[in-house]
């Protein structure tokens, strides 16, 4: 609640209904765009490596929904820059051909990542997603999941994880181009 405070008295902005949202977080430095985006997404937030931030709203919903959502990002801008109050979950993002599996672990404050990964590595190799994992034999990215489920030490942080994951999509990717035939 306090930081909720400070961040009202810090927004440039006046305590009545705001008629746009965007522009008390260009006052903050926020760069703000409307976007077309698929239906199913009403905003999001990119922070670049040196801290710049862009907040998107889908251009194609209603205005109301859109201040919803650059208020609702720029929650996400609050909390994505102070982790200490962040309420982290252990996810395993994993491509398929045309589309992505979500294994969604819990809190990373009460049950650490280092052992909600290995579990997650286990339900993909060996347990009832195994029919979506490709094998060893598709990536490295694969060998290093089945290494996990297998109890192979230092691959439980979030860190690893997400390499993990880009270095499958990557390879996913590559192997669905080269099926494409062209002209």
């Amino acid at each position: 609640m306090f930081r909720a405070h400070r961040e009202l008295r810090e927004c440039p902005a006046e305590t009545a209904p705001i008629p746009d949202v965007a522009d008390p977080l260009g006052g903050l430095g926020i760069s703000t765009v409307l976007v077309d985006m698929d239906e199913g997404i009403s905003g999001l937030t990119l922070i670049s490596a040196d801290g710049n931030v862009l907040v998107a709203a889908n251009r194609t919903h209603p205005i109301l929904r859109r201040r919803f959502s650059f208020a609702h990002e720029y929650v996400h801008v609050l909390l994505d820059r102070d982790p200490r109050v962040m309420q982290v979950s252990a996810s395993v993002r994993y491509a398929l051909a045309d589309d992505w599996l979500l294994i969604k672990g819990e809190s990373t404050r009460r049950h650490p990542a280092r052992q909600q990964f290995p579990q997650s590595a286990k339900k993909l190799v060996y347990g009832y997603l195994r029919s979506h994992f490709q094998g060893t034999t598709h990536c490295q990215g694969c060998v290093s999941i089945k290494a996990a489920a297998d109890g192979q030490a230092r691959l439980g942080s979030a860190e690893v994880w997400r390499r993990l994951g880009t270095i499958h999509h990557i390879t996913e990717v590559s192997r669905t181009l080269r099926l494409l035939h062209g002209p």
